[in-house]
């Protein structure tokens, strides 16, 4: 029970924030419960759901407007809102990316986990160039989300594929990438958790529909992911909103830096 409440707190906090939530899920089960590694991939994988569900309910009133206006421009026979293609054309690529480094951590999974630090560490080093334009550049960007089209969706999708490595974020990387593309900062960030919904829920499927079995303990974290990510998602985009996005990403790049120094074991 109490491991179930530690993990589902876990994946609430760090799912928003530039820090891999499955890394340091797989860490704590893999070090402090002496799960396997597929165990605790897979169990990651699962807990996301409840914090795909905290982004439906606090981002409802955008994917009720994004879904009546993608139906009504099929239903005339007009091209989808740009919102929608870039949706579509992200979940496409980081879907065919994401498959591919599956494959090749599959091939070769004890010499990627075993070059786990480096990999933090230069996601760290990217935020913090990532940090710097930030403070260098006079005005923030003005593109908002409505002006989102299917070359950001390719490129953005390519930016959440390489989650599928261990240690790298899928939230650092897309806020990266939109803000790199001129997003506003609190535009980035709702941007990149309209794109995480429909990835998770594939991957559930295609991956964990006939493993995951059901229990007090699996929906007690489910629940508690959800909780948490609900309060958290809010906390962000208000932190988003009146600190300077620059402080924002230095914190977290330190916190991948620092994560990159911490002792993994895997157990396989």
């Amino acid at each position: 029970m109490f491991e179930a409440l530690i993990l589902g707190v876990v994946q609430g906090v760090f799912e928003w924030l530039p820090v891999s939530s499955e890394g340091v899920i797989v860490l704590i089960e893999t070090q402090i419960f002496g799960s396997t590694l597929t165990e605790a991939v897979r169990f990651a994988l699962f807990l996301h759901l409840g914090t795909v569900l905290a982004a439906i309910v606090y981002l409802r009133k955008d994917i009720v407007a994004l879904s009546v206006s993608s139906f009504r421009s099929l239903f005339e026979g007009r091209s989808l809102e740009g919102p929608a293609r870039f949706i579509i054309i992200g979940t496409l690529a980081s879907g065919v990316l994401g498959l591919g480094f599956m494959w090749i951590l599959e091939e070769a999974e004890a010499a990627v986990m075993q070059n786990f630090r480096l990999i933090n560490l230069l996601i760290g080093l990217l935020l913090l160039v990532t940090a710097y334009t930030q403070f260098s550049k006079k005005k923030t960007g003005a593109r908002v989300f409505s002006s989102l089209g299917s070359k950001d969706g390719f490129m953005v999708g390519i930016a959440q594929g390489f989650a599928a490595l261990p240690g790298v974020s899928r939230s650092g990387t897309t806020v990266a990438a939109l803000v790199a593309l001129g997003f506003k900062e609190s535009e980035a960030l709702k941007a990149s958790f309209l794109l995480g919904i429909p990835i998770v829920i594939i991957a559930n499927i295609l991956l964990n529909v006939n493993e995951m079995h059901f229990s007090l303990e699996a929906i007690l974290s489910l629940a508690t992911s959800f909780v948490f990510g609900l309060l958290t998602i809010h906390s962000l985009l208000i932190f988003a909103k009146r600190v300077h996005f620059g402080w924002f990403i230095l914190f977290f790049a330190l916190l991948v830096i620092g994560a990159s120094f911490l002792p993994v074991a895997v157990n396989v």
